[in-house]
């Protein structure tokens, strides 16, 4: 029996990039950093998944990505500070190959459309011994799809994940309690798992449970 082989170009990333920065984190009372860029991706190359669930890498044509990415840092007073950050990305497979052109508006796989998280910490000295130390953060993932076309074009992402701890120092000995996942959100971060079940498309990577941490620790 013949066996069919085909040649899997390699891929190609061009990209231009603006951005500008004011101030510095750890001097001045706010600061933010901000970028745009654009990039252009020939030849793409993905590894799919057959109707038989035998993977497989092949061209699925050229791509582009708009970005925009910023962060801020504000330091409220000496024992508060608050972080940001957002990142904005649209994707398209703009000349997609021969067999990927019912996928020409689809975007490009495993790049969320929007992410961002907003952090805080607050750190306050109780005495000439002792320090209290508080932190949270929440953070959004946004949608995308795991792959380009049928079977692996199924959703991911688009969850929201918080945290929070404290620590209470007092000379070299030092108390922690930190939780995450606070919610219990039940996210799906990757949509994969068995190949040969893909097409059930009921396959999740789901978030770690809230879980809470106690801790004791001593500076020698």
């Amino acid at each position: 029996a013949e066996l069919d082989s085909q040649r899997v170009e390699a891929d190609a990333l061009s990209m231009v990039e603006l951005g500008v920065r004011y101030g510095e984190r750890q001097r001045d009372t706010l600061s933010f950093a901000a970028s745009i860029s654009a990039a252009r991706w020939t030849d793409i190359q993905s590894d799919l998944i057959d109707m038989t669930g035998l993977p497989y890498t092949t061209n699925i044509g050229d791509g582009r990505i708009l970005s925009f990415e910023a962060q801020a840092n504000w330091r409220i007073a000496a024992s508060l500070n608050l972080n940001a950050s957002l990142f904005l990305n649209d994707s398209k497979l703009a000349k997609p190959a021969p067999s990927f052109v019912a996928a020409d508006d689809h975007e490009l796989p495993n790049i969320p459309r929007v992410g961002a998280r907003i952090a805080a910490s607050y750190r306050q000295r109780l005495d000439q011994r002792t320090e209290l130390t508080v932190d949270g953060a929440i953070r959004y993932v946004g949608e995308s799809e795991l792959g380009i076309g049928f079977p692996l074009d199924v959703s991911q992402g688009k969850y929201f994940n918080t945290s929070i701890g404290a620590r209470l120092s007092r000379g070299a000995i030092g108390l922690s309690i930190d939780v995450t996942n606070v919610a219990d959100v039940r996210g799906n971060r990757f949509a994969y798992g068995n190949p040969f079940g893909i097409e059930q498309r009921n396959q999740i990577t789901p978030l770690v449970p809230r879980r809470v941490r106690v801790g004791v620790d001593v500076r020698f």
